[in-house]
């Protein structure tokens, strides 16, 4: 598949500024649901809000356990910045920030005014003991200290995208946290129970109480709305066939989670970029999508989202073509079967690697499906990339700079890459970075780093009675009402 255009490789300029982004009041919340009850109804300010979710927590300490995230984030704890729906980080808990000449240092002033649910200040130290996690596991961070009642942060290297780093850290003391939600009562994979909290440091909660309940499928959560026993599911999973009416909205969303397949590019033939296109070639991702999603998601053909400014349409280089996929193998010198075996976790997208397996063996590609427990997809595949090709997700914004990661689990390792991955991250200047995002996003796809499939829809089922629910990123409970 031939290169159709090309990038030049961007002229960078020796830039020293001081970025500053700061406000006095805290930020609106996102876009959501209805945001009135019906009309003729009265809102019950004192409400328990039953949310159905697959993901009820199994660890509350536990930031990557998908159901804290979804319960926790933005109600229990909080964050520096949140991610606004552009993908720029917004002062949360930080008044803003400041960045050195250099770009080696970050100053994070907090605000004065928030308090943990004990009714402790929050101070800097609390943010450093909060970011240790990321300090041990970010190779470009020297330090971080409390310097003054303010939080300095010391590279070794410029790292321009850290405040959307800081983005997805909680701050926490010891169990305690700054959001408008305290924990009340909480059954590992089966229920938790959030308090509201009476001294909030914003505005408090408009329902007294939230109740995530586990279901273990979609079926049930759906007919447990209908029957009155939900009021709202945030998150759902395939099938989608819920359908509007009986009470029951249904609300689609954008999605930052990428459905990919990774290829593990340390082991041959693999590490032939012919042989990935030829993989990605024999996939149809439309068949894929709508055997998950019907006419829901959104085809995605490389690593940038949509919304983000260095985002292209690369569709171009992903057909689906079975002749192309036979002549790159011809090429590449792959005249024996090609082995494609898939590991997956236990879930929706196994159906998904079912049938990507079936497209593969139909052009004579001999690929096969091994299921593991979700609990093991982060130790075999993230850590240990024991894998040939894995199908799985990634959240998140501004992740086209770690196309430049070897250690990401799809184990991509171009040398050019890499480097104009930190130089992305040294750019103080927004337009000479979004170049080089867009040309390591253009580079990473012609070569088929993945095989990007689809994103997956942000699905939001809930009762008429229930207004002012997000729709688009964390599910901040805090602004939902129940009418009477």
């Amino acid at each position: 598949m031939p290169l159709t255009r090309r990038l030049a490789a961007p002229t960078l300029l020796a830039v020293g500024l001081v970025l500053a982004s700061c406000t006095a009041s805290p930020p609106d919340p996102p876009a959501g649901g209805p945001e009135a009850p019906p009309a003729g109804t009265t809102v019950n300010e004192d409400a328990t809000i039953i949310v159905g979710t697959l993901h009820v927590p199994t660890d509350l300490a536990d930031q990557a356990d998908p159901g804290s995230a979804e319960a926790l984030t933005g109600n229990v704890y909080e964050s520096l910045f949140r991610l606004a729906e552009t993908g720029e980080p917004v002062p949360l808990l930080a008044t803003g920030f400041a960045r050195s000449d250099d770009g080696l240092r970050y100053t994070v002033p907090l605000r004065p005014d928030v308090t943990f649910s004990d009714g402790s200040p929050l101070t800097a130290e609390d943010v450093v003991s909060s970011l240790g996690a990321l300090a041990d596991t970010d190779p470009a961070i020297a330090r971080i200290t409390a310097v003054d009642g303010e939080v300095e942060i010391e590279l070794t290297r410029p790292v321009v995208s850290m405040p959307h780093s800081l983005a997805r850290v909680w701050i926490r003391h010891g169990e305690l946290g700054t959001g408008p939600y305290t924990v009340d009562a909480f059954t590992p994979g089966q229920s938790l129970a959030l308090e509201r909290r009476a001294d909030y440091w914003q505005d408090p909660a408009r329902n007294a109480r939230v109740e995530f309940r586990a279901f273990d499928d979609v079926e049930h959560l759906v007919a447990a709305l209908r029957d009155g026993e939900v009021d709202i599911a945030p998150a759902m999973s395939p099938p989608a066939e819920i359908g509007d009416g009986g009470g029951i909205i249904v609300s689609e969303a954008a999605s930052a989670t990428r459905v990919l397949l990774g290829f593990n590019d340390e082991m041959r033939p693999y590490d032939d970029p012919r042989v990935r296109r030829a993989v990605s070639a024999a996939i149809d991702d439309d068949a894929v999508r709508s055997a998950l999603w019907g006419d829901a998601g959104e085809p995605i053909s490389s690593m940038a989202l949509p919304n983000e400014p260095w985002h292209e349409d690369l569709s171009e280089l992903d057909p689906f073509d079975t002749e192309t996929s036979a002549a790159l193998l011809a090429e590449a010198g792959v005249s024996e079967s090609l082995e494609a075996p898939i590991v997956v976790a236990d879930g929706p997208l196994a159906e998904a690697a079912d049938l990507i397996a079936e497209q593969l063996r139909e052009v004579g590609i001999a690929s096969t499906v091994e299921r593991i427990p979700q609990a093991q997809w982060r130790e075999r595949v993230e850590e240990n990339r024991d894998f040939t090709l894995a199908l799985g997700t990634v959240t998140g914004d501004h992740l086209v700079a770690g196309l430049g990661d070897p250690g990401s689990w799809w184990s991509y390792r171009n040398p050019d890459v890499m480097g104009w991955s930190q130089q992305a991250e040294a750019q103080s200047n927004e337009a000479e970075q979004t170049e080089l995002l867009r040309l390591i996003d253009l580079t990473a796809a012609t070569e088929a780093a993945s095989e990007w499939l689809f994103l997956e829809p942000r699905v939001i089922i809930a009762s008429d009675d229930v207004a002012g629910y997000p729709l688009a990123g964390p599910f901040l409970a805090a602004g939902i009402e129940l009418s009477e």
